[in-house]
């Protein structure tokens, strides 16, 4: 050890201060410095030049920041669209370029650090478009799928004992552990190896009752839907009537079974029961769903179902009883164009979605999900009158959850299903704020 320290290779410091650390320990070919936002990177060397792919995780604070990487010449690749643009860059001493970058929440950039000059690729047009196309209308706003309503909470009976009010999970590790199961449900308490899960459905008995309760307000439409998970285990019965799952149909995934309830359904309190003679190792209690044109209003605790029709406007979904609702909602304009000649985009404002797809003329002409939230839509426009509509898309997180005991956005295991042990009110529900807050704009 000895000889291997006294090596002329060895450099000897008494303390490993930044200038230390950045002199002998940083990588010389690549610097990054950044402030804001959670930065990540990932280098790859080629013959003729280097992959940089820098990402932003935070999805809340943007990252600015300076790189100085080995190359004569910078390209950004654009891999949504297809196209390579010259990025904006300075030569340094030592063969090195420096380039600033900005990245939004969740954004990234992936540049190719090339050893040749004169790519000849064009620079990206900073979209500064400011003129305004007035709109002849105004913003139409319409939901584009039914409304839904999510009941978590239900009443168990089980071996002539029963329990009210209990979350769908609690309830799922109660009838588990009445047929067996130590530890409850086994599909979120244990690792299934080989079959040594589903070999244990031997059940002969051990079946239940379940029965979720729910307010109405007003009369609904007859078309209203229920959906249950595995409806080949349970009879189903709404306010005391058979319901029957309708043959092929589905929603969400093929083992939640849709059923016609609207006829079933009444004003003030409603209950859909669940049962299953003999106990199945499938057989975990779900939240069940409902399906239809209506809103849905904050109670003291929980939630309830409106039968009145509401407008939808600009801004929150959850604030216009939506709060469930994860697929698109469509904001619409007419414009008159007399020149199409010039270059036009369609630029939003504030909003909250996973992406944002643009139609013109009900033809698509692309998606905006990224910082400037802009998109080129030129090719698409036609003189004379044109409908643009602007449909702001969800997600499954409103309607899945996790909804309680305050959970971190961005991270969910069965963890968070546990120790649920009361309906809360609405405004304690973990939910994001989905929605176009600010009109978009036609401008050229």
């Amino acid at each position: 050890m000895t000889a291997l320290l006294n090596q002329n290779t060895v450099q000897h410091v008494t303390d490993l201060n930044p200038e230390i650390i950045n002199s002998l320990l940083s990588e010389q070919g690549c610097k990054i410095t950044h402030a804001g936002g959670d930065l990540y990177h990932y280098r790859k060397s080629y013959s003729d030049g280097e992959m940089l792919f820098i990402v932003n995780s935070s999805l809340s604070e943007v990252s600015t920041g300076k790189v100085s990487l080995k190359g004569a010449s910078l390209i950004e690749l654009d891999a949504l669209e297809g196209n390579m643009y010259t990025y904006p860059s300075e030569k340094e001493e030592k063969g090195l370029l420096s380039f600033e970058f900005k990245l939004e929440p969740s954004g990234s950039l992936l540049l190719f650090s090339s050893k040749k000059t004169n790519q000849n690729y064009p620079l990206r047009e900073s979209g500064q478009q400011t003129n305004q196309v007035k709109a002849e209308t105004e913003t139409k706003v319409s939901r584009l799928k039914d409304n839904v309503f999510i009941v978590d909470f239900c009443d168990l009976v089980i071996n002539n004992k029963s329990e009210s009010n209990l979350h769908v999970s609690k309830a799922t590790d109660i009838v588990f552990k009445t047929n067996g199961f130590e530890n409850g449900n086994p599909w979120n308490s244990s690792v299934q190896y080989k079959k040594n899960t589903v070999e244990r459905d031997t059940f002969s008995g051990g079946g239940f009752e379940v029965t979720y309760r729910f307010k109405v307000t007003g009369n609904l439409d007859k078309d209203i839907k229920l959906v249950v998970e595995r409806p080949n285990l349970f009879s189903v019965s709404v306010n005391g009537k058979k319901a029957s799952a309708i043959p092929g149909e589905w929603w969400l995934d093929k083992s939640f079974g849709v059923y016609s309830v609207g006829e079933f359904l009444k004003t003030g309190d409603n209950s859909v029961e669940l049962s299953i003679p003999a106990m199945s190792i499938f057989a975990e209690i779900e939240p069940i769903y409902l399906l239809g044109d209506f809103t849905v209003v904050p109670e003291k605790v929980g939630w309830s179902i409106d039968a009145a029709k509401k407008e939808l406007t600009l801004g929150n979904w959850k604030e216009q009883d939506q709060p469930f609702y994860s697929w698109d909602v469509k904001y619409s304009k007419t414009y008159s164009i007399d020149d199409t000649a010039r270059k036009y985009a369609i630029k939003l404002g504030k909003w909250n979605g996973t992406v944002c797809e643009v139609y013109i003329n009900n033809k698509k002409a692309g998606i905006i999900g990224f910082d400037p939230y802009t998109l080129d839509v030129s090719p698409w426009l036609e003189k004379g009158k044109n409908q643009i509509d602007v449909c702001v898309i969800g997600s499954l997180r409103n309607l899945l959850g996790p909804h309680y005991n305050n959970p971190s956005q961005g991270l969910a295991g069965p963890f968070n299903w546990r120790n649920i042990n009361a309906p809360i009110p609405p405004e304690a529900y973990k939910m994001i704020d989905y929605g176009l807050f600010e009109d978009f704009e036609l401008v050229y």
